[in-house]
């Protein structure tokens, strides 16, 4: 691509510029007025004509020879400016050739570098460097938080698992096999079960339960799903008892290890921000770098330190060896229900090695599922990775990278206040909103923080399921809404410090974050006039009128929040969201009578224009995502739900920092239900109750209904835990009751291996838990993830702040969007006496300002994406290969893909096609090899007691040692028959490659 496109017409310029000039010189050699300007060529006769040519040919072709080496380019596909060309770039004189002449020459840079001796290169040095970092492969640490998903969310996941492990099989093999050279990376697999133990009302052990038994009946289904077939491999794990809980570990069909982490919340903190943190240090302390306390490393003597960041920064202290390896080492964030391919990882990998500042890069999320929830989300999440990810990754840095699929790097999670400040624990009320409703948000704003950079890869596609049910969408929006206001707060309140230690981050990028802050902020005042005006239109009503009942239904159902249950707050939303999307109806109506009367520059008019046209290109702008277009009519009609009821029911629920989803209550749930409605009954009577008292009142009535029920025979019985019933008498009104030691449930038997007696565990053996890793174990428990024990007193204390902080937060919240939406109101109903003000004599300034401004920003968001789109376009563009023979990327790819078909399970493969290679030979001109008669090729493989295969390489193996038996000369093969069976031809080039290779060698 980079012949034709750049060599190609740059090289031609300066001969078209030639013989355009010799031609008008030729044809009008006396002046001449052309464009208004005068111009003046010397005459030339049919003698001089030659010399001319000859000239400009002669200088073509010099340059031509100077260039050569551009024809064949060394370097990689999206390589930035100041390694392809000597800076500065552009030249105003002789802009064609200057791009020739200043591309640089690797070869000829290498060579001088040698020539200088001890004199270091910069430009080589950067090379061997780049060089160096491409032949190590990264290391990834898959890691992903499981809780109570479904048993379709769990095999989701390790479906996913299981093809990243048969993608690294089959890699492997190729470059083992086929000799060729293929990119991929190796990794390990760690899912950290939280809450994975119960205690057993028999026993009373703590054993795993009914998720774990469900995910361990899932692996066998997963790895036949993804193998194509039925695989031999041992699907029961070894056990280990840990510090911790436990952990079962697997050998997966293709070599990689698996390790499933199960948490005891009576031994180790349970919730995910704690979960990641507990892989975090264990994977990146103790198995990476080798250590078991964070101070011991740095008190150890080192040979060289390297100076990593320019900024103050631990990752300075550490040795250059641990540095780069760090560096170069990853972890892959994942939920409990994605879904993914091993191509999106590495695209993800690539952001990471194109450039080195780069901490973190998130993926491009795709919600699944069915109803109309699920398709409104579809919608949502398009327009945010269409417009505002794409904007965000253009302009500065993307905020957030979501824990369902995301990849960090080892070295800036181990920076400076980033992983150490991320286990601290909440002291305030507002921390638990920011540190642990949205632990991927605060994560990441700690890393922008510390001076990191943040991509997007839109090309890494991942699934996962997203809320079906109107209840579990406003749930989980109560936990990110709060927390992304809560974390673009601390950003904007630190932006001096960030705009000096973060590169990509600019006053500009943090204004534009400010505006978009307070856009979300009077998103009610701002729908709420729209309705205000529509009804106004449509139904003919005056504007105090319309406004009072644009205002009441949101005015009534903050009450509700405030006041209500959860459950009634979601039936109340979904009642406001049923008669909103009424009311949408009403404001379509609203907005085409007043552009009716409206002029075509008028700014209601531009704005309704440009948003369904920024949407709808954007659509056809990402052709995959297209038919999410349609989903936008039903995103339309929510409009109101979106900016009002869900808006005010997080706003108003601030205060409330449990996960809300998938929540099941344990014993010790229900024990403390019990004991809470006994304190609650055995409160102070009302005062009611007392006067009666004391009226003797009550008194009376007790005899007397004693009395009716020793008639009646009447027996108060009781229900005690053992299912028994025991009769009792009736306890006084008003009296404290005895608290009920039955209750209690019986201490737990303390018996660390009693879980790895179940039988769904199979009978493998269990392994014990080397003293070093018990060690760090121990340490890392006691000092951040130690069960925290509830104090009532500091709990209380907790919900006083939080309800505190939702009052100011929820008053404060609406009475800028009252003010707002009156300021406004005033002014368009009071448009005779203020028309002076107007913008025009016809615009509300206030009104028109907050349009202006708004319409900028999705303005500028579409810019954003069309340069985004460009860049992946470049990225596409620098990919392609035009009229190029038979290159080792395409001996790869035929070889991946023989490879993926010899390892799979599948007992259906075409194997009569592949040993009638035996039967097919080649001309060597035609092919390009070079057959030699009476040849057998070498063993690949030694004996099975000599080395030991993965089931993949197993099955790899049996067949391909087929083919290599049968495989031999014989008849030749016209052009028609190559034609014609072209997938036989490109299967039998690459064994003859191999063969003939093994061969000579």
């Amino acid at each position: 691509m980079q012949r034709i496109s750049f060599f190609i017409p740059l090289a031609l310029v300066p001969l078209g510029c030639f013989g355009g000039v010799i031609g008008f010189c030729y044809n009008w050699p006396e002046d001449s007025n052309m464009f208004g300007l005068a111009v003046s060529c010397p005459s030339v006769d049919i003698d001089s004509l030659h010399m001319w040519i000859g000239s400009s040919i002669g200088l073509w072709v010099s340059i031509i020879f100077l260039t050569w080496y551009v024809l064949f380019p060394q370097w990689n596909g999206m390589e930035r400016d100041q390694r392809l060309f000597v800076l500065p770039i552009r030249d105003n004189f002789f802009s064609s050739l200057g791009l020739l002449m200043k591309r640089k020459d690797e070869t000829v840079e290498t060579k001088t570098d040698r020539g200088n001796g001890d004199e270091e290169n910069p430009f080589v040095k950067e090379i061997e460097e780049r060089k160096k970092r491409k032949n190590t492969k990264p290391y990834v640490y898959i890691c992903g938080t499981m809780w109570h998903e479904t048993r379709q969310e769990m095999l989701q996941l390790l479906k996913s698992l299981f093809r990243l492990d048969f993608h690294r099989s089959k890699y492997k093999i190729a470059e083992k096999v086929f000799k060729v050279d293929v990119d991929y990376f190796e990794h390990e697999i760690h899912i950290i079960f939280d809450d994975a133990f119960e205690t057993d009302n028999i026993s009373r052990q703590r054993l795993p339960n009914e998720w774990v038994k469900q995910l361990v009946e899932c692996m066998e289904e997963a790895s036949t799903s993804v193998a194509r077939g039925h695989l031999s491999w041992d699907s029961k794990p070894t056990k280990t008892t840990t510090p911790y809980g436990g952990r079962l570990n697997w050998t997966m069909p293709g070599g990689t290890e698996m390790t499933i982490h199960l948490k005891d919340k009576d031994k180790i903190r349970h919730k995910k921000r704690w979960s990641q943190i507990m892989y975090m240090y264990y994977l990146l302390g103790y198995k990476m770098m080798g250590i078991n306390l964070e101070d011991s490393f740095f008190a150890k003597e080192t040979i060289k330190r390297c100076p990593y960041r320019r900024i103050a920064s631990i990752l300075n202290q550490l040795p250059k060896y641990n540095v780069d390896k760090a560096h170069n080492s990853f972890i892959l964030a994942l939920d409990g229900d994605v879904d993914f391919k091993p191509e999106a990882v590495q695209k993800l990998i690539d952001k990471m090695k194109k450039n080195r500042k780069v901490g973190a890069v998130c993926g491009r999320i795709r919600p699944v599922g069915s109803g109309p929830i699920v398709w409104y989300q579809q919608f949502e999440y398009a327009v945010g990775h269409w417009l505002q990810k794409t904007s965000e990754h253009v302009f500065g840095c993307v905020l957030c990278c979501p824990g369902a699929f995301s990849l960090f790097r080892a070295t800036a999670l181990m920076d400076d206040n980033v992983m150490r400040m991320y286990t601290s624990p909440p002291s305030e009320a507002r921390h638990f909103i920011q540190y642990e409703q949205g632990e991927d948000r605060w994560l990441c704003t700690l890393m922008l923080q510390q001076g990191w950079e943040i991509d997007y890869a839109a090309s890494a596609d991942a699934f996962t399921f997203a809320p079906q049910t109107f209840e579990e969408f406003f749930v989980q929006r109560r936990r990110w809404a709060p927390s992304t206001l809560a974390n673009i707060i601390d950003l904007l309140s630190s932006w001096r410090v960030t705009t000096k230690v973060n590169d990509n981050i600019s006053t500009l990028f943090i204004l534009y974050q400010f505006i978009i802050l307070s856009s979300c902020l009077l998103g009610i005042g701002t729908v709420t006039l729209l309705i205000t005006g529509s009804f106004n239109a449509v139904l003919k009503i005056t504007m105090f009128d319309s406004y009072v009942v644009a205002v009441t239904p949101v005015v009534l159902y903050a009450i509700i929040c405030m006041k209500c249950s959860n459950d009634k707050q979601i039936v109340a939303a979904r009642l406001l969201s049923a008669v909103y999307t009424l009311v949408m109806v009403i404001v379509t109506v609203g907005l085409f009578v007043n552009l009716a009367t409206e002029k075509s520059y008028s700014p209601n008019f531009i704005f309704v224009v440009e948003i369904p046209f920024i949407f709808v290109f954007a659509g056809f702008a990402h052709p995959k995502e297209m038919m999410c277009l349609v989903h936008g009519l039903l995103y339309y009609l929510m409009v109101p739900s979106t900016f009002i009821t869900l808006t005010v029911y997080y706003i108003c629920n601030i205060h409330i920092v449990s996960w809300g989803t998938r929540e099941k209550k344990t014993e010790d749930d229900n024990i403390a239900e019990t004991e809470s409605g006994n304190s609650t009954n055995s409160a102070t009577p009302p005062i009611l109750i007392k006067c009666l008292q004391n009226l003797g009142v009550l008194a009376l009535v007790k005899e007397r209904t004693g009395l009716i029920k020793q008639l009646l025979g009447a027996r108060v019985e009781q229900q005690s835990d053992d299912n028994k019933t025991k009769s009792s008498i009736l306890p006084p009104l008003g009296a404290t009751p005895v608290p009920r030691t039955e209750t209690r449930r019986p201490a737990v038997r303390q018996d660390p291996d009693a879980w790895q007696s179940k039988e769904y565990f199979g009978l493998k053996g269990k392994e014990n838990i080397k003293k070093e890793e018990t060690d760090f174990w121990n340490e890392i428990l006691d000092k951040y993830l130690i069960p925290i024990v509830e104090d009532k007193q500091e709990k209380k204390k907790i919900q006083k702040e939080l309800k505190s902080l939702r009052n100011n937060v929820a008053f404060g919240f609406l009475l800028v969007n009252f003010l707002f939406a009156t300021a406004i109101f005033q002014l368009q109903n009071n448009e005779d006496q203020l028309k002076s003000f107007y913008i025009l004599k016809e615009y509300e300034p206030l009104s028109v300002t907050f349009l202006v401004v708004f319409a900028l920003v999705i303005l500028l968001q579409f810019i954003g994406m069309l340069i985004h789109r460009w860049g992946t376009f470049l990225h596409l563009i620098s990919s392609v290969r035009l009229f190029s023979k038979a290159t080792e990327e395409e001996w790869a790819k035929q070889a991946l893909k023989e490879t993926e078909n010899l390892q799979s399970a599948d007992h259906e493969v075409d194997y009569q096609e592949t040993i009638s290679l035996s039967t097919i030979s080649y001309d060597s001109r035609v092919n390009d090899f070079d057959i030699i008669s009476d040849w057998e090729p070498v063993r690949d493989y030694p004996h099975d007691d000599e080395q030991t295969h993965t089931e993949y390489e197993r099955n790899f193996r049996r067949r391909y040692e087929t083919i290599r038996r049968n495989f031999g000369p014989s008849k030749k093969l016209n052009i028609e028959s190559m034609h014609k069976h072209n997938t036989d031809i490109n299967r039998t080039n690459l064994y003859l490659r191999t063969f003939v290779r093994k061969c000579r060698s």
